[in-house]
């Protein structure tokens, strides 16, 4: 799917000849759901596999998650680890995904996205069953992906995750993911909407806003962590302890068990 990209895409891609290979053209006018919606309607097989331009896909990415569908055929979305490259700082991380509780879509809410859109297979069957797109929203622009991955939770989609590295997500200066404020903003908007409209396991939702909100800020403090900016982070960590020390404790006792299990993929 080619916004009317200025970088010879369908050039490069009638270059190799392939009449498997099917472009599509939209003005998106910076809605990325418009243009992953869009694939989905065209389309054609039983899985949908998502690689957002800035990303790459490691050879036999599609050829392991094939093999793994053999034994997995029930599951609905299947999603592998891959390498977190920032450009500008030449830093390499290794972004692990998953697990997830049978309560997938209250432990997401809660606690946070758990899966990455170009490492992230779907199948198609489940989207056209329970009519389920990317939000369009420009109010969900940078995080359209976590409201995905909720409304499929949420319908009680079974999820696997494969924990090996098979691709890359790429952040510089000219992709959405790297503008923060953005994200910020329309994280808290994603939030607030689905505990207003969505989610039906608490009737308290002004407590649970609460807890959501105290959780988000937690990982945006950790997910930001600055060198530079040591001792305003402490503070902010020391005052959310006393302020919430239970939903402290809680927040830490849930990442502390994921990154055990992520430490250690036999436990996935």
């Amino acid at each position: 799917i080619d916004n009317y990209s200025n970088d010879n895409t369908m050039e490069i891609i009638e270059s190799f000849n392939d009449p498997r290979l099917k472009t599509f053209q939209i003005d998106n006018k910076g809605i990325i759901a418009s243009s992953r919606n869009l694939g989905i309607s065209k389309s054609k097989g039983e899985w949908v596999a998502f690689l957002d331009s800035d990303d790459k896909w490691y050879p036999n990415k599609l050829s392991s998650v094939n093999e793994f569908l053999s034994e997995n055929s029930e599951c609905h979305i299947i999603s592998n680890d891959e390498n977190k490259i920032i450009k500008k700082k030449k830093i390499k991380k290794v972004l692990r995904y998953g697990p997830l509780p049978k309560n997938a879509y209250k432990y997401m809410l809660l606690y946070g996205n758990r899966l990455s859109t170009s490492a992230t297979v779907v199948k198609k069957s489940f989207l056209e069953r329970n009519n389920l797109k990317f939000n369009e929203s420009e109010k969900f622009v940078t995080v359209e992906d976590f409201d995905f991955w909720l409304r499929l939770a949420k319908e009680n989609a079974k999820f696997k995750f494969i924990p090996r590295v098979m691709g890359e997500y790429v952040i510089h200066s000219s992709n959405t993911s790297n503008q923060g404020d953005i994200t910020y903003k329309n994280s808290l908007s994603l939030l607030k909407y689905h505990i207003d409209k969505v989610q039906e396991f608490s009737r308290n939702k002004e407590k649970l806003l609460d807890k959501v909100l105290w959780n988000f800020e937690l990982n945006y403090l950790f997910i930001n962590f600055n060198k530079k900016e040591f001792n305003n982070f402490i503070y902010k960590i020391s005052y959310a302890f006393f302020e919430h020390p239970i939903y402290f404790l809680s927040y830490f006792s849930v990442k502390t068990m994921t990154w055990i299990i992520n430490r250690f993929p036999f436990l996935r």
